[in-house]
């Protein structure tokens, strides 16, 4: 009932306003080579737009990051744009216009996501109307990514390990302290009295 509920809330409120759309596929597994790494991943749900184009949409029933941190030194959120640059990848003139995450959580159901226009998908963000992000197009959005992204892979390809969480609240939240290398042995020593 819970579920249903949550489901069809998603429905009424973000998926029945949307211009006209089909769910094109699902489940849809596909490969990104970034540098020497290979990642196989497996995007949740295509759109094709009526009026042309596709929307990507990752289903979450957690946390899902604002578009203005998947632009961080330290991105958040990454799987959408790594989905993103797969389809390019594999289907290079499929124009990608929006790409949003579905939170499914009951009584936060919402959506986060970032468009290439406002056609696209009404309610998610155009890129242009977001003056704070570091793009102003869908095309400096990918490019943008592609970067990014393939930066990460090289570093962490070329053997990068630094412990460096991307904020104070990660290490809140955190319930791996007892195999933390963040305070680098400032823990007072064990003096065997235990």
């Amino acid at each position: 009932d819970r579920l249903g509920t949550i489901m069809r809330t998603w429905l009424d409120v973000f998926e029945r306003p949307r211009p006209a759309f089909a769910v094109r596929d699902r489940e849809v597994q596909t490969d990104l080579a970034l540098g020497d790494l290979t990642f196989r991943l497996r995007i949740d749900r295509v759109d094709q737009l009526a009026d042309g184009g596709v929307a990507i949409i990752d289903y979450k029933s957690g946390h899902s990051p604002v578009a203005a941190h998947w632009f961080r030194p330290r991105p958040a959120g990454t799987q959408l744009g790594l989905y993103a640059l797969a389809l390019r990848a594999s289907q290079p003139d499929q124009a990608i216009r929006a790409v949003a995450y579905a939170r499914l959580k009951a009584g936060e159901i919402g959506l986060v996501g970032l468009a290439a226009d406002a056609q696209a998908w009404p309610g998610v963000p155009a890129v242009e109307s977001r003056k704070s992000l570091p793009v102003a197009s869908w095309s400096e959005v990918e490019s943008h990514w592609q970067t990014a992204y393939g930066a990460l892979a090289d570093a962490f390809r070329g053997g990068a390990a630094a412990v460096a969480p991307s904020g104070a609240a990660v290490c809140e939240r955190c319930r791996m302290q007892a195999l933390c290398r963040i305070r680098g042995g400032q823990d007072e020593p064990d003096d065997g009295d235990d």
